[in-house]
């Protein structure tokens, strides 16, 4: 490795200010032995150093099997009260002081291109000649940064994001005094019943003060038209969308696909600046396996997860997630409120239920930019169809189940829900594309 070309040590996945404090938290990309290096900063005339933990969501195995420890380097560095000062990254390596420039990751805040910046409120912070320009805020200041980079985007034809950014801070001027919070809540994109709707109804039901509340899905689907009559039924997609999103200071979802927290997919990086919401997980049932790699800290960042079992809250206190307790509360799931709502209306049924939940392995069957089922030929091929196939056709349970009288349904995932029709049914099972979960 030749250290002194290498500018990719470091990556900064989070960064934030409070209290004159800049936080920051990387991924260590070196395969340096971590007993003969080590990471420093300089700010002025003081010099910080990191404090190192081990995460397993960064491990890496190298040549003959050998696995190396992946690392998460922290910084925490008291801001000095100057009009301007420079961070500079470096790392010690046989007796050599090398300064490195660690790139910007998803939650950094600030936009990685030529004159980029975040305005914390208090300071400003500009990433030039990769390297952290850190500013004392100033309006004047500020107006100057945004006017530099609209011209930047001009230069990359991104006349839609100039636009946004100008309704953004038209839409913050105007409402800046009157004290709101803006929360956005959502289940899937192209459909409700979940944990979100059923907080979204709690919410209308005690109507908070100082809080304006919106339930976000596709107006081209059927729980929209269902929906919309409670109010503040907001058009995932829509400019308005867009708008209260940037202004948001919780998103509340019962799914943790990208869409909730990134709808801006590849032009999410030229308004990263703009995003400050508190991520909360409200989640659509117990975490029985091990999610880590999709939901740990440094890829979804929640500030909360919702859960519902001492098992399911130990689990994810695991190095690998990279949570601790303060982001996790055990109080059971909105959904399951519901349930002990309808308990009072239960009509009792000889009814049995299949719900299969979906298998990520089982390819062609969700597409992964809409997050909506799409028909596979070869779904029939695989040995999940052919089990529930053949269990809902088996002669010995259908025949006990006509002589006592019951009936059966399948509900297949949503992912899965295209497939409803290769399912040979018959007088006794039926199989739904769509299910109401909770009514049954």
């Amino acid at each position: 490795m030749n250290i002194k070309n290498n500018r990719n040590f470091l990556e900064w996945r989070i960064l934030y200010i409070k209290n004159n404090i800049i936080h920051l938290e990387g991924k260590d990309n070196s395969i340096l032995n971590p007993e003969k290096f080590f990471y420093f900063c300089k700010l002025g005339n003081k010099i910080y150093y990191p404090n190192y933990f081990i995460f397993p969501g960064y491990d890496l195995e190298i040549l003959y099997k050998d696995l190396y420890k992946g690392r998460n380097v922290v910084f925490n560095i008291f801001l000095e009260n100057k009009s301007f000062q420079i961070i500079q990254f470096f790392i010690s390596y046989n007796d050599m002081e090398i300064e490195i420039f660690p790139y910007l990751g998803c939650f950094s805040h600030i936009p990685c291109i030529s004159n980029g910046y975040y305005d914390s409120g208090e300071y400003i912070i500009k990433y030039v000649e990769d390297r952290l320009y850190i500013y004392r805020y100033d309006q004047k200041l500020k107006i100057s940064f945004e006017n530099q980079y609209c011209k930047e985007l001009k230069k990359r034809r991104k006349n839609n994001i100039i636009n946004l950014r100008k309704n953004y801070f038209e839409y913050e001027n105007k409402n800046k005094y009157k004290d709101m919070k803006t929360w956005i809540i959502n289940d899937k994109r192209n459909m409700a019943g979940d944990s979100g709707e059923y907080f979204f109804r709690f919410l209308k039901k005690i109507n908070p003060k100082g809080i304006n509340f919106y339930f976000v899905i596709k107006k081209d689907c059927v729980d929209y038209e269902r929906l919309k009559s409670l109010g503040n039924i907001l058009e995932y997609g829509s400019e308005n969308y867009f708008i209260l999103f940037l202004t948001a200071n919780k998103i509340i979802s019962s799914v943790s696909e990208s869409w909730v927290d990134n709808p801006f997919r590849d032009d999410q990086k030229y308004v990263r600046d703009l995003i400050h919401f508190d991520y909360i997980f409200i989640q659509h049932g117990i975490i029985k396996d091990d999610l880590s790699e999709s939901i740990n800290r440094l890829n979804k960042n929640f500030n909360y997860i919702i859960i519902s079992s001492n098992k399911e809250y130990e689990s994810i206190l695991d190095e690998k997630y990279g949570y601790n307790r303060s982001n996790i509360l055990l109080s059971g799931l909105p959904i399951y409120d519901n349930l002990q709502n309808l308990q009072k209306s239960i009509i009792k049924e000889k009814l049995i239920i299949i719900i299969p939940t979906w298998r990520v392995y089982i390819q062609g069957t969700f597409d992964f930019n809409t997050y909506e089922s799409i028909y596979s030929r070869s779904f029939i091929l695989t040995d999940y169809f052919n089990f529930y196939n053949n269990l809902i056709n088996n002669d010995q349970l259908l025949t006990t189940m006509k002589k006592l009288n019951y009936s059966g349904i399948v509900c297949l995932d949503p992912y899965f829900s295209k497939q409803w029709k290769d399912f040979k049914q018959n007088q006794i099972f039926s199989v739904f594309e769509l299910c109401d979960y909770q009514k049954l």
